[in-house]
């Protein structure tokens, strides 16, 4: 009997040999789509991952949709995961994959108060492969074991040089002065959706001045305001970091930057 069809996630459970993507539908309308699976995409393809030719970005869109119309939710969480099957132990003996669509409701919600921490104990090791969302995710689980334990809100997760990579489920965003700042990408954070997206609205933006560059804890204490984003909390103000506690002004005006862009795009 085929073992693969017993077990299809088995390299999955066992080495970690996949990858997923999270995104938010609201408005009856998959927020970014084309943006989410062209990540999930460049993720198989950076995985050494086989692509299946039914594996279009109209046929993923149709199946989320029918999913979440057969749920009949209004707002969705959904998560598309992607894994490897093939025998063989590290080495897999083919490429194919297996892919399936999770959904359940959800509500976009944000919180007055939000404090975040720092996470120490394990550090992200900055390589391409740290921008996918693969399921190796063990350092956010005990980052946000961490968080839990310690009451924060969500904590800073550092890289292998100390600096912030990202947040235990967010990309980091400070603004000081009129100067907002995050991790590029070879700090070692993941590709987040909502990052590409807000990284682009600053730009176009005569408020604000973008850069990606390297983050310290002296800067976020230093920084007027701090914020974190991905596809689900979209924007999320932090206001207390230690003993600094940050304003929330410059980030309103962003939020709003953003909420108009996600209605013109409904």
């Amino acid at each position: 009997m085929n073992q693969e069809f017993l077990n299809p996630f088995k390299r999955s459970l066992l080495y970690g040999d996949s990858l997923f993507d999270t995104l938010l539908f609201k408005n009856n309308k998959i927020q970014f789509a084309e943006a989410h699976y062209l990540r999930l995409v460049s993720g198989m393809r950076q995985l050494r991952m086989e692509i299946p030719e039914t594996f279009s970005l109209d046929y993923w869109k149709t199946q989320v949709e029918e999913k979440i119309k057969l749920a009949g939710f209004q707002e969705a969480r959904v998560r598309t995961f992607v894994a490897r099957i093939s025998d063989g132990y590290y080495t897999p003996i083919h490429q194919n994959t297996v892919w399936n669509i999770e959904v359940e409701k959800y509500k976009v919600s944000t919180f007055d108060d939000y404090l975040l921490g720092v996470y120490k104990d394990n550090f992200i090791n900055a390589t391409p492969i740290s921008n996918i969302k693969t399921t190796n995710r063990l350092i956010n689980v005990l980052a946000g074991i961490y968080a839990k334990d310690n009451d924060f809100d969500n904590v800073l997760i550092l890289n292998q040089d100390k600096e912030i990579a990202e947040s235990t489920h967010a990309n980091v965003f400070v603004i000081k002065d009129n100067i907002v700042k995050t991790p590029p990408l070879n700090s070692g954070c993941i590709a987040g959706i909502l990052r590409a997206e807000i990284i682009k609205l600053i730009h176009k933006s005569d408020n604000f001045k973008l850069m990606e560059s390297p983050l310290s804890i002296y800067d976020l204490q230093q920084a007027d305001e701090v914020f974190v984003t991905n596809s689900l909390i979209e924007i999320q103000s932090v206001t207390h970091f230690k003993r600094k506690k940050y304003v929330t002004d410059k980030t309103a005006v962003i939020k709003k930057k953003l909420k108009e862009l996600t209605q013109a795009n409904s």
